[in-house]
């Protein structure tokens, strides 16, 4: 459910796409949107029109409009699997499954949403979308089945790449890491989470087919104004690079002018720009040729606010916030307003490095324009609460909104695309070099920008730059040093690529000539001998580099960013040498030491050369633990932790043609041996500058480093930890004076942290489920909750602070490539006030929830006063760590927790933030509170003390599980049916609706704890889409007596009788796949079978107690074994005789079990039947009522018996046609057996049954009418009788019924009968693992055994014909999912002959034996599928046509050597048989036996049970 929210949330980011290139070929002026939409020419069906933005050699940019789809999430092991399942179950959609019950046109394309990290181990999740023709869009019939949803995709633009042959998942990634990689090259932004396989051609279609890959663009549209506070609030709001097609020879369609946010050449008039706002009139004093204007605003009466943030797009942010809500009606009279254009931005600017920034020590102003009708009577503002404003005093908490009357003379240069800040920058600098040319006058300093329109205007839009006129030319301002043009810059720039293109390329390699030997890599290398260096433990070697740990060290360290190596690591060198030389606050030489490290990291979002260089030197041990403090701001101390290494040595010096070469080298080695690596790569250069004959040492950093609890470190807890400024721990008093905060007991306070217990109370909280970025969080939704998204609607008082829990991992390594996993992502909480402490508001947003806390106790380390990023909360984390490490104290390793009270508008000085870690509860060497004191409770009553849950009591305890008493109450109950038993997301969100107020009294029940999932133990290693399981959860107390009932369709109430149930606890995996359940459960059950212990073998209860909010490492689950009792009163009875307590029904005895099903004899006894002729049963059950109702000869009425038998011929099951017929009969009461009334209507007869035996597959939860379902099971189980070798009749199958309409579907029984046959042949108990024994129960080849070997047999195939086709795959596997496409049209009537084609036959795939250990894609196979007999004389073409086209091929019978083998679903097809044909044709060889080396043959008999399926391995004798 979670990833089709987090679907739904990316589909919603509206995508911004531009496209520019050094050559457009523009659309005429008179060119009109319809002439660039098109209607797709490779569409036969409606399809999604697009406008083509432009296009490349290798990539399409089109603009999708807003559209509709239905849709289905789907979790399997490959996309051709779930693309199979997903299209399934909308194709039912659309074959009148919905709500109106209509038939709806199949429109292309089919899309499917396919995750580019893998999430799950063996399973990922897909989402397959079908695209609804336009007239559903408005209204769309709702699905009826609960998997299939509705979905809307807004407008967004969309990197296409098509391609030809079938959409399977090998084929799929590849044209996404070409289309990928394309969009790097050319530098373009997009969304890299996911992407769409998009398909237009039906599987029957074999050739010419075309399939796309979607890639959506990022948007740069929130950066200009924000949907969500947290995009300001967070500091998130950063420039993206503009999207392009930047080829030459690019083809452009459409007005794709207003995207790149270039100078426009006339401003034009202003009823140009202002056709839907009202604008302020202005004078236009004079036009330039260049396209600028100067322009004269007189009398405006605007209302503005300040700001004073660096970041001139965050500034606009914030002030558009509280401008917005002034218009919306904070203001005195509580009006609103019309909006007004433009939003006017006033810059302060600085230039720096040759680049222009905001001034942060100047203020910039946001204002709107105020309509004409409100300017003689204009609402005062009234005052606005700041974010995150406590520092402040109460009399300046609020954010000042003022009103302002403004004369302007300005010259105005106009723009198009978004006023981003690099479209600003550029167009700020072309009108001040305009300026300085024509020799016009301007005031220096200020600049402001004024955007005219919303942000979901894509094309043709219009900004202004603005500089105030002066009358003479003032020297410029000495804050701005005179900058190289926009031109000359964008020159260099170009220079540089054309220097880099001049290069010729270099092969790729995995050695280098001044690579050094493994053998040269020691632990200590020779300049250690001389210098001191880091302690070194080499861990592993490997061919070309070594393993090593790296022990604690500290370092001083400095950074800058260049694109070359050598001048970054010299520049940082000499200030690093300035500080061993006596530039630190003790005033002293530090001894140099070896090696000096520099780290190399690729710039985010930077030009592709920019790497961030940090250089460090180590520190002597003498000032490891109190290292002086650097006099330059630039000079870092870090400590470093343990980290592991992986370590390349090579000689010379580190050029920066060299590091690179080197870097790619390593990271081809790393990755051919398989280690997990990073982005983060250090060279280690150990000799002086004036030695020639030199050693380095290239290091990567090894991905998934671990924080060890316990460091070697000489770390004092005592030592002084720095506090900057005037920031100290009784800040926190001061914070908490004018808002509220939880309370706290100081226990003891130490040099520089305290011990603290933290006071009980509840918290409302949100995990990250997208991101694990330090400053990145979830306050947008607390903020919701806090402003009215909650059960109550009200408002909830500002509280401090925001308390973030990380992991430690996350804290070690913040960038790590496991950073991201969403069950470890960061927790964000908020504090409630004191009022809604006892009886706090409910959450109504997805993800938001309460947490009750008991009240930790605390170690804390209070600071503030520094503008922190992920890296500086990381180092200073891990020092906390240390030094309560270093002092003997515990504390819980599980997560840290940040803790800040100020945001980003408090000025870095007052900003007070607090690091907590969290003491054992077991921990008590402190005298703490009683309430401390308690023990330890365990997990499973831990967590039933938060939420409540059903009583027990443990009966004994047992050696690894416990015998438990559960207490009798209510549950309230879903039936689900699903390929795989873990797949219940759609039955808890069934239920999740009735505690939220989907039952009949409308009321929101309290959320309790287990969720208890029901299994069949049958059903965990069966291959099937009919799996039942049932999903429960606990009622409260206060609903246990009179419960609501539900209202959804499935959903029940249960009455337990309070079982005793063996309970077997386990935590710290994740919500397990069913093949982790199966072996763990089976594992319970060997254990308690050892002991002796009799449980129900008809189910398996799976429990769990924790969401997906919970950390994996802290999730209960447990799994129950029902103990039986010594009466029949079992918690859930035998379905039939349930039923048949109620109702009388024949009597039946049970002969036998078998697996999934019994062998019952029926009683001989009277029925009243009628046969039909027709697609319905309708009449003949109505005749069967009026008979029992009294149309009979005695006019008697009887009552109803159970149950109701239809009897029909197989054949009929994959009929179509209405001309079936179908007998119906009631079973008579026993009282009428002897003088039964007469039937008095035609076609009504008695029939006296002699008492069959008869094998009965019972199943529940069918919905009534359903003949679809009903057919697939009678299939299924008669294969499975043919499969176990149990003759039966096969002239009819009986479909039985035991309830009415008035029964629920989901507790609806229902058998199938197949009548046994009498002349049987017993295959009871025989295993159908030869060739021989399947062949009886499917349609093969004849053959005769030659001679029987030990472990294979020789055998004669008799000629015959098959059906084949050619592959080119990348394994076994997807050909075979391929060729059951094609196949399937073929037998399904898309032959010559439009013949159906029984399917039971043996397949055979074909290959070279050289394909069986190659990696890689391209590998050849041959598939063949054996004809039955009825076609082998004259077998149907295909009617495909090409070089893909299904052929027949004749045999002439081989004589072959055949090694059976059996194996299950699950078994990778690839490698199971390539093992299985390496030892046979080892066998063959080592008995001296020929075959044909030209190829070897896998043959698949299908059916059968799990784990028995039968595989065999031919090699061809050779012919003489």
């Amino acid at each position: 459910m979670r990833a089709m929210m987090l679907r739904s949330c990316l589909l919603a980011l509206g995508c911004v796409v531009v496209c520019q290139a050094a050559r457009i070929i523009q659309a005429p002026p008179d060119s009109t949107e319809q002439n660039t939409r098109k209607q797709p020419d490779f569409c036969n069906v409606e399809c999604l029109d697009f406008k083509s933005i432009c296009e490349t050699d290798d990539y399409e940019v089109r603009k999708y409009k807003d559209a509709k789809w239905v849709s289905t999430t789907v979790t399997d092991v490959t996309l051709t699997k779930a693309g199979m399942r997903g299209f399934g179950r909308l194709s039912k959609y659309l074959d009148e499954e919905n709500d109106a019950g209509v038939k709806i046109p199949m429109a292309h394309p089919v899309l499917i949403q396919v995750p580019t990290k893998r999430t799950g181990l063996l399973s990922e999740r897909y989402t397959v979308s079908l695209l609804l023709p336009r007239v559903y869009w408005d209204d769309p019939p709702e699905p009826t089945n609960t998997a299939v949803f509705i979905e809307n995709t807004p407008e967004m633009i969309v990197y296409v790449k098509s391609y030809g042959g079938w959409a399977s998942g090998s084929n799929a990634h590849s044209n996404h890491v070409d289309l990928v990689g394309k969009l790097k090259e050319n530098n373009e932004t997009f969304k890299d989470g996911f992407y769409f396989v998009a398909q237009y051609d039906a599987p029957s279609q074999e050739s010419h087919r075309r399939n796309e890959i979607w890639v959506l663009g990022s948007s740069i549209m929130d950066q200009v104004y924000p949907k969500r506070k947290a995009d300001f609030t967070a500091g998130s709001v950063r420039p993206v690079p503009i999207p392009s097609c930047p080829k030459t020879d690019v083809r452009m369609s459409g007005p794709i002018q207003g995207y790149a946010g270039n100078a426009l050449p006339q401003c034009g008039d202003r009823e140009e720009f202002c056709l839907d706002k009202e604008c302020p009139e202005y004078q236009v004093i004079e036009r330039y040729d260049s396209g600028i204007e100067r322009r004269r605003y007189t009398g405006i009466m605007m209302v503005s606010v300040t700001s004073e943030m660096c970041d001139v797009m965050q500034a606009r942010t914030v002030g558009f916030w509280f401008l917005s809500n002034y218009i919306n009606g904070s203001n005195g009279y509580k009006e609103k307003m019309n909006p007004t254009s433009p939003v006017l931005l006033d810059v302060n600017l600085k230039d720096t490095s040759g680049r222009i920034e905001p001034a942060c020590d100047k203020i910039n102003t946001v204002s709107f324009y105020i309509p004409k009708e409100k300017q003689q009577d204009t609402p005062e503002p009234v005052p606005q609460k700041k974010l995150w404003s406590r520092e402040f005093p109460q009399s300046s908490r609020d954010q000042e909104v003022f009103l302002r009357t403004v004369d302007m003379d300005v010259y105005v240069q106009c723009f198009d695309g978004y006023a981003v800040k690099n479209n600003i920058i550029r167009n700020y600098l072309e009108l001040r070099q305009v300026l300085r040319a024509e020799g016009k006058c301007y005031k220096p300093g200020v600049m402001r920008v004024a955007s005219y329109n919303d942000p979901g205007v894509l094309f043709a839009r219009h900004n202004e730059v603005w500089l105030d006129a002066d009358d003479e030319c003032a020297e410029e301002n000495p804050d701005e040093i005179a900058l190289k043009g926009w031109e000359e810059i964008r020159n260099e720039d170009g220079s540089e690529e054309e220097d880099k293109k001049d290069v010729a390329p270099t092969e790729d390699k995995t050695t280098l000539p001044y690579i050094l030997p493994v053998d040269d890599i020691t632990d200590t290398p020779h300049e250690c001998e001389i210098s001191e260096c880091p302690k070194y433990k080499t861990v592993k070697k490997y061919e070309n580099f070594v393993q090593r740990s790296v022990i604690n060290a500290t370092m001083v360290c400095t950074k800058t960013v260049s694109c070359s190596y050598e001048a970054a690591a010299m520049k940082n060198f000499l200030l690093l040498f300035k500080y061993i030389s006596g530039q630190n606050s003790a005033g002293i030489k530090i001894t140099m030491t070896a090696p000096v490290l520099t780290k190399t990291v690729k710039v985010r979002g930077g030009d592709t050369c920019e790497r961030e260089h940090t250089t460090c030197f180590f520190l002597p041990k003498e000032h490891q633990a109190n290292p002086p403090k650097p006099k330059n701001d630039k000079l870092f101390i870090d400590d470093e932790h343990t980290i592991d290494v992986w370590v390349m040595a090579f000689d010379g010096w580190a050029t920066d043609d060299k590091v690179e070469k080197l870097i790619h080298t390593f990271m081809v080695q790393l990755v051919n041996q398989y280690v997990p690596y990073t982005e983060n790569y250090f060279v280690a250069s150990y000799d002086a500058p004036w030695k020639t004959k030199r050693y380095n040492e290239l290091w990567n950093l090894r991905a998934g480093p671990k924080y060890r609890q316990r460091h070697h470190s000489d770390e004092s807890f005592e030592q002084t930890t720095e506090t900057p400024r005037d920031i100290t721990r009784d800040s926190m008093h001061e914070m908490c004076e004018d808002v509220e905060c939880p309370g706290y007991h100081s226990i003891k306070k130490f040099n520089n942290f305290e011990e603290r217990k933290m006071m009980p109370g509840t918290w409302v909280c949100k995990r990250k489920l997208s991101n694990c970025w330090y400053k990145q969080g979830s306050s947008w939704s607390l903020l919701n909750y806090m402003a009215g998204s909650n059960d109550r609607n009200v408002t909830i008082k500002t509280t401090a602070p925001v308390l973030r829990t990380l992991l430690p991992r996350l804290v070690i390594n913040p960038a790590g490539p496991m950073g991201c996993e969403t069950d470890e992502a960061p927790l964000d909480c908020v504090w409630l006030p004191k009022e809604h402490q006892n009886n706090p508001p409910q959450p109504t947003e997805d993800g938001v929830y309460l947490y009750e806390s008991r009240g930790p106790v605390a170690y804390v380390m209070t600071y503030g006063g520094v503008e922190e990023t992920e890296e500086d909360f990381s180092r200073r984390a891990l020092k906390f760590m240390r030094i309560l490490d270093g002092a003997g104290i515990s504390f819980k390793p599980e997560y840290v927790k940040a803790v800040t009270y100020d945001g980003p508008e408090v000025p870095t000085s007052k900003r007070l933030n607090e690091i907590w870690l969290i003491k054992p509860e077991h921990d008590d060497r402190v005298n703490l509170s009683e309430e401390d004191s308690e023990e330890a409770l365990d997990p499973v009553e831990e967590r039933c003390s938060r939420q409540e849950c059903p009583e027990y009591r443990d009966v004994r305890q047992h050696n690894g599980f416990v015998e438990r008493s559960i207490t009798p109450g209510t549950w309230v109950c879903k039936n689900t049916r699903r390929c795989s038993l873990m797949e219940t997301d759609s039955a808890f969100w069934s239920l999740y609706n009735y505690f939220a107020g989907n039952n009949s009294k409308k009321a929101r029940v309290t959320m309790t704890s287990p969720v208890l999932h029901a299994i069949n133990p049958a059903d965990l290693e069966r291959d099937s889409c009919d799996k039942l399981s049932k999903l429960c959860l606990w009622l409260p107390t206060e609903h246990q007596k009179d419960p609501p009932k539900p209202t959804e369709d499935g959903v029940y109430l249960y009455q337990s009788r309070g079982p005793h149930a063996y309970v077997l606890t386990y935590s710290g995996v994740r919500a397990e796949g069913e093949e982790e359940f199966a072996a763990r459960a089976r594992e319970f059950m060997d254990m308690l079978e050892e002991a002796g212990i009799e449980y129900k073998p008809e189910y398996v209860k799976a429990i769990s107690y924790d969401g997906p909010n919970v950390p994996v490492r802290k999730r209960v689950h447990e799994i129950w074994l029902i103990k039986p009792e010594p009466s029949d009163s079992r918690e859930i009875l035998d379905p039939v005789s349930e039923k048949c307590k109620r109702i009388e029904c024949p009597e039946y005895k049970t002969i036998r079990e078998h697996d999934g099903f019994e062998e019952k004899r029926v009683i001989p006894g009277l029925w009243v039947c009628k046969k039909s002729t027709g697609c319905s049963t309708t009449s003949a059950f109505r005749s069967l009522f009026y008979y029992i109702s009294g149309s009979n000869s005695k006019n008697a009425k009887i009552k109803m018996t159970a149950p109701v038998l239809r009897i029909m011929n197989p054949a009929d099951l994959d009929r179509k046609d209405c001309d079936k017929e179908t007998k119906t009969c009631f079973w008579l009461p026993e009282k009428h057996h002897e003088d039964p009334p007469q039937p008095t209507e035609d076609g009504v007869y008695l029939y006296r049954s002699r008492g069959p035996v008869a094998y009965v597959l019972t199943y529940s939860g069918e919905r009534r009418g359903r003949d679809k379902e009903f057919q697939r099971r009678a299939k299924e189980f008669m294969s499975k009788l043919d499969w176990a070798g149990l003759k039966y009749k096969r002239e009819y199958v009986k479909s039985v019924g035991y309830d009415g309409p008035s029964v629920p579907d989901s507790k609806r029984v229902s058998e199938i009968w197949l009548i046994k046959s009498e002349d049987a042949e017993d295959y009871r108990g025989k295993v159908l693992s030869t060739m021989e024994d399947r062949c009886k129960v499917m349609d093969c080849p004849n053959y005769w055994s030659i001679k029987k070997h030990d472990g294979f047999e020789e055998r004669r195939i008799m000629p015959g014909t098959w059906i084949c086709k050619n592959f080119s795959a990348c394994s076994m596997e997807e050909a075979s999912t391929e060729f059951s496409w094609a196949v399937l049209g073929y037998q399904s009537g898309g032959n010559s002959k439009k013949a159906k084609i029984r399917a039971e036959t043996p397949a055979v795939i074909w290959m070279h034996p050289t394909v069986l250990n190659t990696r890689g894609c391209n590998k050849d196979y041959t598939i063949c599928l054996w004809l039955p007999k009825e076609h082998q004389e004259d077998p149907p073409k295909s009617v495909t046509h090409g070089s893909g086209a299904m052929f027949l091929y004749h045999s002439r019978g081989p004589v072959v050597y055949a090694m059976p083998y059996n194996a299950s679903f699950r078994d990778k097809t690839d490698k199971t048989f390539t093992q299985h044909a390496v030892d046979f044709m080892d066998k063959l060889d080592a008995a001296g036996i020929e075959y044909k080396q030209e190829y070897v043959k896998s043959v698949t008999y299908d059916g059968g049970p799990s784990g028995k399926r039968l595989h065999e391995v031919w090699l061809v004798e050779p012919e003489e």
